[in-house]
């Protein structure tokens, strides 16, 4: 194996692989100096060219670095029930949750995969990063007895239940990643019930405040959005309400995935995503698909 001896630079191998000086570890006897060009170290060659350089018994090793991440799948679209009916329909599902932490060489890429949201009805897709899959949210809360609805389940697992007759149910609380604080995945706030038209129910919250709120009877008020990127679910529709107008208000669609790399260190050891710094860590956001790449 031929490796190039940069010096204060670095070390460079025929391949074209480069160790920065920091990540090169090494040994020195005293005094012990070779000038020619070339020095064996055991079978292995390495070329240090005219300058004399003390001969290495130790090995010289790639950096590594450790990073946490979380990989979330895109969140369903809320539920969409037939112009005449009554019932409000259920939020839709909170995208899958992958959290985890590896170290590994500050080498070589890392392929990156975004799940949309779903739409209306519809459900999300997976994302992925570094073999891991966060599955896109699948369907939508039930509907409630009477014509209440149920919440979207959350990435976590469990949604809110249905409740009777005029309210949408609350989506199920998402994760809130310690990494940067931040929620997500939550489920989608079921739409409020047709007879909430008489001012006496509600449509049902998002999850932990990202997931997308129900849509109301009574106000013909369509269901909010969820929070960017945070995989969470839409809000369901709200049920046909006639002493109100025949107003129908509609439901929303699932936000799309994320996955986010930290690790430690104020400087950036890698391209890609969005890239900022709290100061002790380094952030990368994919809000779309890409490539992480370590510089």
């Amino acid at each position: 194996m031929t490796i190039t001896l940069g010096g204060s630079h670095g070390l460079t191998f025929a391949n074209g692989k480069n160790i920065p000086a920091s990540g090169i570890t090494s040994a020195f006897e005293p005094h012990v100096t070779n000038s020619s060009s070339t020095m064996v170290v055991g079978a292995r060659t390495v070329i240090v060219g005219s300058t004399a350089v003390q001969t290495p018994k130790g090995v010289f090793t790639t950096p590594m670095v450790t990073f946490d991440y979380i990989v979330v799948g895109g969140g369903a679209g809320g539920g969409n029930v037939p112009s005449y009916w009554s019932e409000g329909a259920g939020g839709g599902n909170a995208g899958a949750v992958v959290t985890g932490s590896t170290t590994v060489e500050q080498t070589g890429s890392y392929a990156i995969v975004i799940g949309s949201g779903g739409g209306v009805d519809g459900n999300g897709s997976a994302s992925t990063f570094y073999g891991k899959t966060a599955a896109g949210g699948a369907g939508r809360g039930g509907f409630g007895s009477g014509w209440g609805s149920g919440g979207g389940g959350s990435g976590a697992g469990g949604g809110g239940g249905g409740t009777s007759y005029y309210w949408g149910g609350t989506g199920g609380a998402g994760i809130q990643w310690s990494g940067n604080g931040s929620w997500y995945a939550g489920g989608g706030g079921g739409g409020e019930g047709g007879k909430g038209g008489d001012h006496n129910g509600g449509p049902g919250e998002g999850g932990s405040g990202v997931g997308g709120r129900g849509a109301e009877a009574h106000t013909g008020y369509a269901a909010t959005t969820p929070a960017a990127n945070t995989g969470s679910g839409g809000g369901g529709c709200a049920g046909f309400a006639g002493e109100t107008g025949n107003r129908r208000a509609d439901a929303s669609s699932g936000a799309a995935g994320v996955v986010i790399i930290r690790y430690l260190g104020a400087t950036a050891k890698a391209t890609g995503g969005t890239i900022t710094n709290n100061g002790t860590h380094t952030f990368h956001k994919f809000t779309s698909s890409g490539t992480f790449t370590f510089t």
